[in-house]
Protein backbone atom coordinates (compact mmCIF):
# COMPACT_ATOMS: atom_id res chain seq x y z
CA UNK A 1 0.00 0.00 0.00
CA UNK A 2 1.98 3.55 -1.20
CA UNK A 3 1.80 5.97 1.63
CA UNK A 4 0.37 9.11 0.85
CA UNK A 5 2.40 11.98 -0.37
CA UNK A 6 1.84 14.31 2.58
CA UNK A 7 2.09 11.89 5.60
CA UNK A 8 5.69 11.24 4.21
CA UNK A 9 5.99 14.80 4.04
CA UNK A 10 5.28 15.11 7.34
CA UNK A 11 7.53 12.47 8.88
CA UNK A 12 10.13 14.09 7.18
CA UNK A 13 9.28 17.82 8.40
CA UNK A 14 8.84 16.30 11.53
CA UNK A 15 12.49 14.39 11.80
CA UNK A 16 14.65 17.69 10.36
CA UNK A 17 14.60 19.47 14.12
CA UNK A 18 16.06 16.01 15.65
CA UNK A 19 18.66 15.36 13.15
CA UNK A 20 20.06 19.01 13.20
CA UNK A 21 20.64 18.03 17.27
CA UNK A 22 23.47 15.97 16.61
CA UNK A 23 26.65 18.32 15.60
CA UNK A 24 30.37 16.75 15.12
CA UNK A 25 33.37 19.06 16.29
CA UNK A 26 35.44 20.74 13.64
CA UNK A 27 38.42 19.42 14.70
CA UNK A 28 40.41 17.53 17.37
CA UNK A 29 39.41 19.32 20.86
CA UNK A 30 42.40 22.04 22.07
CA UNK A 31 44.59 20.70 25.10
CA UNK A 32 44.87 22.50 27.86
CA UNK A 33 48.32 24.21 28.66
CA UNK A 34 50.32 23.87 32.18
CA UNK A 35 50.01 26.98 33.48
CA UNK A 36 51.36 26.12 36.96
CA UNK A 37 55.08 25.43 38.00
CA UNK A 38 56.32 23.03 39.91
CA UNK A 39 59.21 22.36 42.35
CA UNK A 40 60.59 18.96 42.47
CA UNK A 41 61.28 17.59 45.85
CA UNK A 42 64.72 16.95 45.50
CA UNK A 43 65.70 20.14 44.10
CA UNK A 44 66.04 20.69 40.36
CA UNK A 45 64.35 23.14 37.89
CA UNK A 46 60.82 24.54 38.68
CA UNK A 47 58.90 23.17 35.59
CA UNK A 48 55.21 23.89 33.68
CA UNK A 49 52.73 21.59 35.56
CA UNK A 50 49.01 21.19 35.46
CA UNK A 51 47.47 22.66 38.69
CA UNK A 52 46.55 18.63 40.61
CA UNK A 53 50.16 18.05 39.64
CA UNK A 54 51.02 21.45 41.81
CA UNK A 55 48.74 20.26 44.78
CA UNK A 56 50.49 16.70 44.82
CA UNK A 57 54.11 18.47 44.48
CA UNK A 58 53.59 21.16 47.21
CA UNK A 59 51.99 18.58 49.64
CA UNK A 60 55.50 16.65 49.11
CA UNK A 61 57.46 19.51 49.24
CA UNK A 62 55.50 20.49 53.11
CA UNK A 63 55.66 16.44 54.05
CA UNK A 64 60.07 17.08 53.19
CA UNK A 65 60.27 20.32 54.73
CA UNK A 66 58.25 19.00 58.12
CA UNK A 67 60.85 15.77 58.02
CA UNK A 68 64.10 18.03 57.79
CA UNK A 69 62.49 20.33 60.68
CA UNK A 70 62.10 16.97 62.60
CA UNK A 71 65.24 15.73 61.99
CA UNK A 72 67.34 18.87 62.79
CA UNK A 73 65.34 19.29 65.89
CA UNK A 74 66.30 15.59 66.83
CA UNK A 75 69.68 16.22 66.13
CA UNK A 76 70.61 18.90 68.61
CA UNK A 77 68.63 17.32 71.19
CA UNK A 78 71.39 14.04 69.94
CA UNK A 79 74.38 16.36 70.48
CA UNK A 80 72.93 17.51 73.93
CA UNK A 81 72.23 13.77 75.27
CA UNK A 82 76.17 12.95 74.51
CA UNK A 83 76.96 16.45 75.98
CA UNK A 84 75.32 15.00 79.05
CA UNK A 85 76.88 11.32 78.89
CA UNK A 86 73.85 9.89 78.03
CA UNK A 87 70.16 9.24 79.59
CA UNK A 88 68.45 6.64 81.31
CA UNK A 89 64.93 7.95 80.63
CA UNK A 90 63.78 9.71 76.70
CA UNK A 91 63.45 13.09 76.48
CA UNK A 92 60.27 14.86 75.82
CA UNK A 93 62.03 15.91 72.41
CA UNK A 94 62.97 12.35 71.81
CA UNK A 95 59.50 11.19 72.08
CA UNK A 96 58.22 13.98 69.84
CA UNK A 97 60.60 13.50 67.26
CA UNK A 98 61.47 9.57 67.26
CA UNK A 99 59.70 6.36 67.83
CA UNK A 100 59.17 2.47 67.17
CA UNK A 101 63.14 0.96 66.37
CA UNK A 102 64.87 4.51 66.37
CA UNK A 103 63.78 4.90 69.47
CA UNK A 104 64.69 2.00 70.86
CA UNK A 105 68.20 1.94 69.53
CA UNK A 106 68.86 5.84 70.39
CA UNK A 107 67.97 4.94 74.20
CA UNK A 108 70.29 1.76 74.50
CA UNK A 109 73.20 4.00 72.92
CA UNK A 110 72.27 6.35 75.43
CA UNK A 111 72.03 4.12 78.58
CA UNK A 112 74.72 2.87 77.62
CA UNK A 113 76.70 5.94 77.78
CA UNK A 114 75.32 6.43 81.33
CA UNK A 115 76.34 3.40 82.27
CA UNK A 116 80.10 3.39 80.81
CA UNK A 117 80.49 7.57 81.81
CA UNK A 118 81.16 8.20 78.15
CA UNK A 119 79.68 10.73 75.78
CA UNK A 120 81.05 14.14 73.78
CA UNK A 121 83.57 16.43 75.52
CA UNK A 122 85.12 18.00 72.56
CA UNK A 123 84.05 19.10 69.24
CA UNK A 124 80.92 18.94 67.36
CA UNK A 125 79.07 16.61 64.64
CA UNK A 126 77.11 19.12 62.46
CA UNK A 127 75.23 18.16 59.30
CA UNK A 128 76.97 18.30 56.54
CA UNK A 129 74.21 17.87 54.07
CA UNK A 130 70.16 16.38 54.12
CA UNK A 131 68.41 15.07 50.69
CA UNK A 132 65.00 14.05 50.40
CA UNK A 133 64.47 10.54 48.82
CA UNK A 134 60.33 10.97 47.81
CA UNK A 135 61.15 7.75 45.37
CA UNK A 136 62.54 5.57 48.31
CA UNK A 137 60.16 5.18 50.76
CA UNK A 138 59.43 1.68 52.91
CA UNK A 139 56.16 0.60 53.30
CA UNK A 140 54.34 1.43 56.21
CA UNK A 141 56.24 5.28 56.20
CA UNK A 142 55.86 8.22 54.89
CA UNK A 143 58.82 9.39 53.94
CA UNK A 144 62.33 9.32 53.30
CA UNK A 145 65.44 11.44 54.05
CA UNK A 146 69.29 11.10 53.46
CA UNK A 147 71.54 12.58 56.00
CA UNK A 148 75.16 12.83 56.78
CA UNK A 149 77.16 14.16 60.02
CA UNK A 150 80.52 15.09 60.29
CA UNK A 151 81.78 13.69 63.78
CA UNK A 152 85.54 13.53 62.35
CA UNK A 153 86.17 16.22 64.62
CA UNK A 154 84.24 15.50 67.78
CA UNK A 155 86.15 13.81 70.73
CA UNK A 156 84.07 11.08 72.61
CA UNK A 157 84.80 10.07 75.92
CA UNK A 158 84.85 5.96 75.95
CA UNK A 159 85.09 3.40 78.73
CA UNK A 160 87.90 4.29 81.45
CA UNK A 161 87.05 7.81 80.79
CA UNK A 162 89.84 7.55 77.77
CA UNK A 163 89.17 10.25 75.05
CA UNK A 164 88.78 8.96 71.15
CA UNK A 165 87.75 9.97 68.05
CA UNK A 166 85.74 7.90 65.32
CA UNK A 167 87.78 9.73 62.35
CA UNK A 168 84.72 8.26 59.92
CA UNK A 169 81.64 10.59 59.61
CA UNK A 170 78.01 8.83 59.98
CA UNK A 171 75.41 8.39 56.80
CA UNK A 172 71.95 7.53 57.87
CA UNK A 173 68.76 6.63 55.81
CA UNK A 174 66.04 7.65 57.79
CA UNK A 175 62.36 6.64 57.45
CA UNK A 176 59.86 8.93 58.62
CA UNK A 177 56.04 7.89 59.80
CA UNK A 178 53.27 9.90 60.92
CA UNK A 179 51.68 9.19 64.69
CA UNK A 180 49.23 11.05 66.42
CA UNK A 181 49.68 14.07 63.37
CA UNK A 182 53.15 14.28 64.80
CA UNK A 183 56.03 13.28 62.15
CA UNK A 184 59.04 11.20 63.29
CA UNK A 185 61.79 9.12 62.60
CA UNK A 186 60.71 5.58 62.80
CA UNK A 187 63.51 3.73 61.38
CA UNK A 188 66.94 3.96 60.16
CA UNK A 189 70.00 2.47 58.09
CA UNK A 190 73.21 3.64 59.06
CA UNK A 191 76.86 3.27 57.91
CA UNK A 192 80.24 4.99 58.31
CA UNK A 193 81.70 7.05 55.72
CA UNK A 194 84.97 7.99 55.03
CA UNK A 195 83.48 11.68 54.28
CA UNK A 196 80.41 13.16 53.87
Amino acid sequence: MPVPRSVAFAVVTALLPVAGCVETPPGPLPQATPSWSCTPVAGGTPYACYEHQYQQTSAQNKLYEEAEAVYRKYHAEDERIFRLGGLTEPSQVLLETTTDAYLREAMAEYRGLKENHGGLIKGTYGIAWLKPLPDTIRAGFVATLEVCTDVSEATFRGEGGKPYQIGEDNAERLYFVRESELLKIGAADHQRVKSC
